[in-house]
């Protein structure tokens, strides 16, 4: 017996022509600049609100500083909530056909606003002051 079809298609079953849209509509207004993607970040809605999905942005967002490296995700719902926390800006909503609105969200870097960059900055002076 061969193996499951595990393609995108064969997931979206009945909806495969909803997807299709949505995969259109969203491509058409991503960035062309080199960018990170967040494509998804998921909290089960038992452990929602209690500190989860938050040190995961922060380490998302540190490593992206380090490299100065712009970042773009989707979010349905509220999308002033912990997105914008970190960084993220809203975009003009995609309103999708008898479905939810998705709010593509940039995330600019901020180069030298890692907590590391200042302790490592100071100890590359101690370093140099002991002759190291």
């Amino acid at each position: 017996m061969p193996p499951p079809d595990r393609s995108p298609e064969a997931a979206a079953d009945d909806h495969a022509e909803r997807f299709e849209i949505l995969d259109g509509l969203l491509s058409a207004r991503r960035s062309t600049e080199p960018h990170y993607h967040l494509a998804f970040l998921a909290v089960a809605p038992a452990a929602q609100r209690q500190g989860t999905g938050a040190p995961m942005l922060a380490h998302h967002r540190d490593r992206l500083d380090r490299v100065d490296l712009p970042s773009w995700t989707e979010a349905t719902g509220d999308p002033q909530g912990i997105y914008t926390r970190y960084g993220y800006t809203p975009q003009q909503a995609i309103r999708l056909p008898d479905g939810p609105a998705v709010t593509p969200m940039r995330r600019t870097p901020t180069a030298g606003s890692h907590p590391l960059d200042t302790i490592s900055a100071a100890g590359s002076s101690q370093a140099r002051g002991l002759g190291v």
